[in-house]
């Protein structure tokens, strides 16, 4: 019972922060930015560990590792490429973008709600 109520709370919370970006109302001096696009960013730590995953720094890279237990991802401050590895056999996803960069805001990595997609086995292009 334990087992499936967490189930069910990650897959709640996933499905709330999994929303594709949404166009945003935003204003620049007054006026409206035509096309702006929002996109979620999450706390990389508590959304990895919430969804059971795993998340390790080793000083080597200005961010860290996410790790599903299927594959991990190398996700580095102020650059907006991403690498899924497999963990289970040889092989990757092919280099992506999920819009914006991790940023690093009061000591938490925060990371694009996709990157979620992509560790729970969807591809990064998957809408």
């Amino acid at each position: 019972m334990k087992k499936l109520c967490m189930i069910l709370l990650s897959l709640a919370l996933l499905a709330g922060l999994s929303a594709p970006a949404l166009a945003a109302d935003i204003q620049v001096n007054g006026k409206a930015v035509a096309d702006a696009e929002a996109v979620t960013m999450v706390p990389l730590r508590a959304v990895s560990e919430a969804l059971g995953f795993t998340v390790t720094w080793d000083g080597t890279l200005p961010g860290a590792r996410v790790d599903s237990g299927k594959m991990h991802i190398d996700v580095t401050l102020g650059v907006d490429r991403y690498v899924g590895i497999s963990n289970q056999a040889v092989g990757m996803t092919a280099p992506f973008s999920l819009g914006v960069p991790p940023v690093m805001n009061q000591g938490s990595i925060y990371v694009p709600v996709g990157l979620f997609r992509v560790l729970l086995g969807n591809r990064p292009d998957a809408v």
